[in-house]
């Protein structure tokens, strides 16, 4: 996922999440505190929404 962020846009970076997503179930939970702050590197976040977001992202399971 972090290559895909600096690779920007393009058909590339779209083949390589798409890759990606297809393995999410895949993972196991104990890397979730390693994965979901990578989640904070798709956009600008205010300090009180980060634990915001990576809580959301860890109950619905987006990583």
């Amino acid at each position: 996922m972090a290559a895909a962020w600096l690779m920007g846009e393009g058909p590339e970076r779209a083949a390589l999440l798409a890759e990606a997503r297809a393995h999410r179930a895949e993972v196991d939970p104990a890397a979730l505190p390693i994965l979901l702050p990578a989640r904070l590197l798709d956009r600008r976040w205010a300090p009180w929404q980060k634990p915001l977001a990576l809580w959301w992202s860890a109950r619905r399971g987006r990583y």
